[in-house]
């Protein structure tokens, strides 16, 4: 892997990114999937914004043109970026590289395969395993392997950025990152045929009987261990006063032993995030201690906490937080940027309630608070269990994260916040 570091510097005569702008770059994208679909790879994301430079004199983004003060983080600009991304994407995906098209273990599985598909076809048999001829293409082309970590078609304005820093590992088939030390076999096109070590794991099984063994990527979803019934009855318990039925206290269980295989989406120092609260045009803005959490017994009911009680929502992007806190005619917003001063381990609830499951979890706002149970019930379960947040694409805007940040927090400690603006 790439490490991104950069020594601190000043801002003046710099291109820089502020970190809402980051949002909608490759790096934005790549946060989005790493927090809501592959958590596994979080250690990734921590590196990746350690790409950050910390400020020492005042200056603006080149992009939104808003402040960036003293000690906020920012970025270099977004050509140099691309390439540092790009050169750090190519290398997680070579390492999940076990072979390729070139390799004589590759050429072995493809051979391996014909081989029996023709025998099969010269005795006429119709063996089970041939019903499904798809479960035989054990392989998969860089397009698919690519395609898993981004829910939409960014990545491929960056395929040619990206390819040049994938080799294979096993006969050094592409570029690679070193490309002068490496056989030059020419550069990863998206349709090149490479096997994971799911795929190997695959054709073993298919092909010589072996257990199917679960990967480092292997994620345990809910869909694993509860029926769409049994989630609904365990809204219906709490609407009944069973808020400890066997089935809630078994929700826990599940999510204690997420957090016990270190399932976390880490937010690492440095990073800033962002809150808003609006207001009349006409009245002062909110001072920075007004932007925190709700007061406790203040509180009203939101998606991941219960009427009365605190939680920080915050979000990578401006826009992401616009969209939640939709403004009237005569309103304007007070934004604070919150600087994270101690990395936080939070829950990454998307990559767990997928498909039919996400409808309990990222219904947008309702005035049905009903809707929100289930994730009334999850937040206090994680922060009970370990978790310092939950992590979350916002509902209104999914290009975008969200963090609900529970508060055993010291302001100015774990989190600060570093600044305060009004914009419309």
């Amino acid at each position: 892997m790439i490490k991104l570091t950069h020594s601190s510097y000043a801002i003046g005569g710099k291109v820089m990114l502020c970190s809402s702008c980051l949002s909608d770059t490759l790096l934005g994208k790549f946060e989005k999937n790493i927090a809501c679909v592959n958590p596994r790879d979080d250690a990734s994301l921590k590196e990746l914004f350690d790409g950050a430079m910390t400020i020492h004199l005042e200056g603006r983004c080149s992009v939104c043109n808003r402040s960036i003060v003293v000690g906020e983080t920012a970025y270099i600009e977004e050509n140099d970026l691309i390439e540092l991304i790009t050169k750090y994407v190519g290398a997680l995906f070579t390492s999940k590289i076990v072979c390729c098209e070139q390799c004589e273990t590759g050429e072995f599985f493809s051979m391996y395969r014909h081989s029996v598909l023709k025998s099969c076809d010269d005795k006429g048999e119709e063996l089970a395993v041939l019903n499904d001829l798809s479960r035989l293409e054990t392989s998969e082309c860089i397009e698919d392997l690519i395609s898993d970590y981004f829910s939409d078609d960014s990545w491929l304005d960056y395929y040619q950025q990206i390819a040049m820093n994938m080799y294979c590992p096993n006969c050094q088939n592409g570029s690679g990152i070193d490309y002068d030390e490496k056989i030059d076999y020419g550069t990863f096109d998206q349709y090149t045929e490479i096997y994971t070590q799911i795929d190997q794991n695959e054709f073993n099984h298919i092909f010589f009987g072996d257990a199917l063994l679960p990967s480092d990527d292997y994620i345990d979803r809910i869909c694993n261990r509860f029926t769409l019934e049994e989630l609904s009855q365990i809204v219906n318990d709490y609407l009944d006063g069973k808020s400890m039925s066997p089935i809630i206290q078994q929700l826990e269980k599940y999510i204690a032993s997420l957090f016990n295989l270190g399932l976390f989406v880490e937010l690492s120092p440095n990073r800033v995030l962002y809150r808003t609260r609006k207001h009349e045009e006409n009245i002062a803005g909110y001072s920075s201690d007004d932007l925190w959490e709700a007061p406790a017994g203040k509180a009203l009911q939101g998606r991941y906490n219960k009427a009365n009680v605190s939680v920080l929502y915050i979000a990578n992007s401006i826009d992401a937080i616009k969209e939640e806190v939709p403004r009237g005619e005569n309103e304007i917003y007070s934004i604070g940027k919150f600087l994270i001063n101690t990395a936080l381990n939070c829950f990454p609830i998307n990559a767990v309630f997928t498909g039919a499951y996400a409808d309990f979890i990222s219904k947008k706002k309702s005035t049905d608070k009903r809707e929100y149970i289930l994730t009334n019930l999850v937040s206090p379960m994680c922060e009970k269990i370990g978790y310092d947040g939950i992590a979350y694409y916002s509902t209104q805007k999914k290009e975008y994260v969200n963090y609900a940040i529970f508060c055993k927090y010291t302001r100015g400690k774990e989190l600060s916040c570093i600044d305060t603006f009004e914009e419309k």
